[in-house]
């Protein structure tokens, strides 16, 4: 085989290669990209405007996988990540629960929509079964809100955990 043989089976190689890697991040998906402008740093504040801590959001794959560390302020760091995943049709949150296992909230609502809604039934330390569901809204690209609520009685009633406002610093 000469060199003009090999040319075009090395460009095939390179090419599919290219299309493994887009499938691979999900760029081609209908909520590809969609939390992609959170990457960057926020102030958050509580309901009432109170500063209550800092996040770092980055893209490690954009359209796919963003990772994110909350600082309260006061408290330890913790960990986020925001998988755009192919086995639960879209954003699925990531988190380390307090057994130091990884807890995920699946998306809940459609893929796309905003806001968007992601939860998971939790059993507690103390063994009782509970449902949360976070909701992410967008305001523009320099403001979202994150509340996380809780119920105890199959949705009859939500509890507020959180409710922060992220405004880009």
């Amino acid at each position: 085989m000469n060199k003009k043989q090999r040319w075009p089976a090395c460009f095939l190689i390179i090419w599919l290669a290219g299309c493994s890697t887009v499938a691979a991040t999900g760029t081609d998906s209908e909520t590809a990209g969609q939390l992609d402008f959170l990457a960057g740093d926020w102030i958050l504040y509580d309901t009432d405007g109170q500063r209550v801590g800092v996040s770092r959001i980055v893209a490690q794959v954009p359209g796919t996988m963003l990772y994110e560390v909350r600082t309260l302020d006061g408290k330890q760091p913790q960990s986020l990540w925001l998988e755009n995943a192919e086995r639960n049709g879209g954003w699925t949150q990531l988190f380390v629960g307090p057994a130091g296992q990884t807890r995920q909230f699946p998306l809940q609502s459609a893929p796309g929509e905003w806001p968007l809604v992601m939860g998971a039934d939790v059993v507690l330390r103390s063994g009782q079964s509970v449902a949360f569901r976070m909701t992410i809204s967008k305001e523009s690209d320099d403001t979202s809100r994150r509340v996380l609520e809780m119920t105890a009685n199959q949705g009859e009633s939500w509890r507020t955990i959180f409710d922060y406002n992220y405004r880009r610093q």
